[in-house]
């Protein structure tokens, strides 16, 4: 048209509903996707959406300082081997919190510290080392659509901290870990995905150690709304490698998938079902392993007072050369006389085949038992608990070759307590302890355990000062003389009480259990006669026990002894006492052997000033034997001081462990300084 001219890609369109706003667009549709409301300010809205909210929380520097000499003399004629080492790491630490968009969309936090370590450490003989490295440590995570089913995080964390084995052994440790979890929370099946990544060293000396592993997880469940019931599955794939003392490495990958359904029938769900099966797998590492397990465990409820039970196994496994098939079932009744009296009855069966390299083994047994439980209360000043259950089995075997190999027999190494391998005339040479299943965990003999042979039987004992914690579990492999072909009865009593007088001043209890056998002449079996009798009391702050074991066996007979004495109390507002005395003494009445232990401990922590407070702690153990004689002391005292911004923390522990001609000296010193600016 003439006189017109329109300006350089005009669209009269777009003039009229003005440019797209992609901007908009995306804020819009992330707005639809985290839930949040985009109306003005005027309207509800949880949070103005923001590109970047960073809030900046810690701010500190600080300044870890550590001296450590360790002497250890050893042998006949002595070698000395002497160690220091020190180390300074200053580091810069920062904390930030924030989130993108919107915190229902990404949230995260961070704290790391960044810095410098230097080392020297001088090693005789052995010359010395010095050398400066980068440190980062670091605690975070990254949460994204934390408001919705499918949910996602994001996580990592790099530290240094400090495990106890028991008060006498304590190592650093410097972790790091960092991996992913989702999956949907919602609908008929909610399940979670997670992967892992995690490295772990253990700073001994001596002992060093190192872990690694990688590891998928994943959880699915399902719980009817029709009907009680929960199904559940769960499978993990873990690739693990481990090196200790610095040169024997452990490479393994193990898989377990596990699934279980639980379900609840009639109108007072007085019918319960719950199923099991359990794969597990162990390759690529020095004994693999398969096991499948199936599970059936029937529950009834036929009147309020009376309750049956039906339960069967089925166990599959295989350890190297070594194969197992187990069938297991019991089925039995409860039924309560009165509030206070309970009895039961059950009948059992078992069905096992074994075999290893050179021999096999299918044994079979069936027999009835029967418990009761009486829990009267005797007024007011007491309350009464007494127990029995009893047992008879008959067992038929059927024996071939001259080795039986086992493999992950489990044992529960406590101080003061009497553990023996279950099978008699054991090799010695073949035992080997584990702390898993998985066999990644390798214990030493001499280190962290003795083996102590009595008779026929083998004793295993944990070692204080080693890496089994006390109470800890290990599992145990070893070649043993394989018994030959027999039918016997077994006959089986345990029968227990215990009396508490006066709200816990005086307690009185006792055990006995009883074993015996019918016919199996010819096989080693270990009869039992084994009775307790113990005491304790509790008076305001202090408590002490005593307890006396008698074994009566055809196989290590043994008498043991234990005295306990404890105190907790507060001698002034800002003070914290603590004293642990036990005193044990074992005789193994066949062998004349004799195991005696003493030990102390005691903690003091006080609030000094407004700004100090300290503590200390001391502790002294003493282990005699016939075959070892063993002295532990552990020191340890820590001060710390804070005024405004500024922090100080101080520390020194001392260990000293004597054991036959060895012996080890360590001390260690560890100062931290600290400014806070936020």
């Amino acid at each position: 048209m003439p006189g017109f001219s329109p300006a350089k890609n005009h669209n009269p369109l777009r003039t009229h509903l003005g440019m797209p706003n992609y901007r908009h667009i995306i804020r819009c549709s992330l707005a639809a996707l985290v839930g949040v409301n985009l109306r003005p300010a005027h309207a509800a809205m949880s949070e103005k959406p923001q590109t970047l909210k960073l809030e900046l929380g810690e701010l500190y520097l600080r300044t870890d300082n550590q001296y450590e000499n360790d002497s250890q003399t050893a042998g006949t004629p002595a070698a000395v081997f002497t160690r220091n080492e020190t180390i300074v790491e200053p580091v810069v630490g920062i904390g930030v919190t924030g989130s993108m968009y919107h915190p229902d969309l990404v949230q995260f936090r961070l704290h790391t510290e960044l810095g410098a370590s230097w080392e020297d450490a001088q090693v005789n003989p052995g010359g010395g080392t010095r050398g400066t490295k980068f440190l980062q440590r670091y605690d975070g995570s990254v949460d994204i659509l934390n408001e919705k089913p499918y949910a996602t995080s994001f996580y990592g964390d790099k530290d240094m901290t400090y495990r106890d084995y028991d008060f006498f052994s304590r190592v650093r440790v410097d972790s790091e870990e960092y991996g992913a979890r989702t999956g949907y929370s919602a609908g008929p099946v909610p399940f979670s995905i997670g992967v892992q990544h995690y490295d772990e060293s253990e700073e001994d000396a001596l002992r060093p150690r190192d872990f690694r592993q990688d590891t998928f997880n994943f959880n699915a469940q399902n719980r009817r709304k029709t009907s009680e019931g929960t199904t559940r599955l769960s499978y993990s794939l873990n690739d693990f490698t481990r090196k200790d003392d610095g040169f024997n490495t452990t490479h393994g990958l193990a898989q377990n998938l596990n699934l279980t359904d639980n379900e609840k029938f009639g109108g007072r769900e007085q019918t319960q079902l719950t199923s099991l099966l359990n794969w597990a797998s162990l390759t690529d590492t020095l004994v693999p392993t398969d096991q499948l397990l199936l599970q059936e465990d029937l529950r009834l409820q036929h009147t309020r007072r009376l309750d049956s039970y039906y339960d069967y196994s089925f166990d599959t496994s295989s350890a190297g050369g070594s194969y197992a098939d187990t069938h297991d079932a019991h089925a039995g009744v409860d039924y309560q006389w009165l509030p206070d009296l309970t009895s039961g009855a059950e009948v059992l069966g078992n069905l096992t085949s074994a075999s290893s390299p050179g021999s096999s083994l299918e044994s079979r047994y069936c027999g009835a038992g029967a418990n009761i439980q009486y829990t009267p209360a005797l007024s007011t000043w007491g309350q009464l608990a007494v127990s029995d259950n009893a047992q008879w089995q008959h067992n038929d075997r059927d024996a071939g070759g001259r080795v039986q190999n086992i493999v992950g027999e489990p044992h529960a190494l406590t101080d003061g307590k009497v553990v023996l391998l279950a099978q008699p005339a054991v090799a010695a040479g073949t035992i080997h302890v584990w702390g898993d299943t998985a066999h990644s965990i390798s214990y030493v003999e001499g280190l962290d355990y003795l083996l102590i042979p009595h008779g026929s039987l083998t004793e295993i004992q944990r070692i204080p000062g080693g890496t089994i914690p006390n109470g800890g579990s290990v599992f145990v492999d070893y070649s043993a003389t394989l018994q030959g072909t027999a039918s016997y009865d077994e006959l089986d009593n345990h029968a227990a009480f215990r009396l508490d007088l006066w709200s816990g001043l005086l307690g009185i209890y006792g055990s006995w259990a009883y074993q015996t056998y019918e016919g199996g002449e010819l096989l080693l079996l270990r009869t039992l006669d084994d009775k307790t009798i113990g005491a304790d009391s509790t008076w305001r702050w202090f408590r002490v026990g005593a307890e006396y074991e008698t074994v009566d066996s055809n196989l290590a007979p043994y008498n043991r002894t234990r005295f306990t004495q404890s105190a907790i109390f507060r001698p002034g507002h800002n003070t914290d006492v603590s004293l642990n005395a036990d005193e044990g003494w074992t005789d193994f009445t066949d062998s004349h052997l004799r195991e005696a232990s003493y030990g102390f401990i005691g903690r003091l922590q006080q609030q000094l000033t407004t700004h100090l407070s300290g503590g200390a702690e001391a502790g002294l153990r003493f282990d005699r034997g016939d075959t070892f004689d063993r002295t532990l002391t552990t020191c340890r005292l820590w001060l710390d001081w804070n005024v405004g911004r500024l922090t100080v923390k101080a520390s020194y522990q001392f260990n000293d462990e004597y054991h036959l001609a060895d012996r080890e000296d360590r001390h260690f010193l560890f100062v931290s300084i600290r400014r806070d600016f936020r």
